[in-house]
């Protein structure tokens, strides 16, 4: 999907496969092992808000041992790594492709999903992030789960982009 969207959107697409192919591999660890990791994770100061959304740490441990083992040094690609699960402000195009293409990736098939691959592809990068960031906020709320800072600050970053006509 990252490769999709990185030639729909003209994005560097050598540096959106090494991100897609790299952001899930610490996913399958224990939760037990990945708390163990993070703790050693050099790549992002891990905050304590952080510690307690367990299911982003894979990125964050996936973008360290990207660096740590295949010797990953591309800002674009470590980034996009650590926030594909949760965006940021200022999130790259890199990042922003990671991002889409997770939350709409063919193994998904949660309600609705059908449709936002087909509106993502009608628009802009940056509005069908805010798209996406839009969607994360409510399928949250509806689980009852509070949304990491950074999808807020993200959703609320494109918000105003598009407002400026950015």
């Amino acid at each position: 999907m990252s490769v999709v969207l990185a030639h729909h959107w003209g994005v560097d697409v050598d540096k959106c496969l090494l991100a897609a192919l790299l952001h899930d591999v610490a996913k399958p660890f224990p939760k037990s092992q990945q708390a163990e990791l993070l703790e050693n994770c050099r790549i992002v100061q891990v905050t304590d808000e952080d510690r307690s959304y367990p299911s982003i740490w894979h990125g964050m441990i996936a973008a360290q041992e990207g660096m740590d083992r295949w010797g990953v040094t591309d800002d674009d690609i470590l980034d996009a790594v650590i926030h594909h699960s949760t965006g940021r402000k200022d999130l790259s195009p890199v990042g922003m492709v990671l991002y889409i293409a997770d939350f709409t990736e063919p193994s998904r098939n949660w309600d609705g999903v059908e449709q936002i691959r087909a509106d993502i592809l009608t628009k802009p990068i940056r509005e069908a992030a805010r798209e996406v960031a839009q969607r994360k906020l409510v399928r949250l709320q509806e689980k009852g789960r509070e949304a990491h800072p950074h999808t807020r600050a993200m959703a609320d970053w494109l918000h105003l982009n598009a407002q400026k006509g950015n």
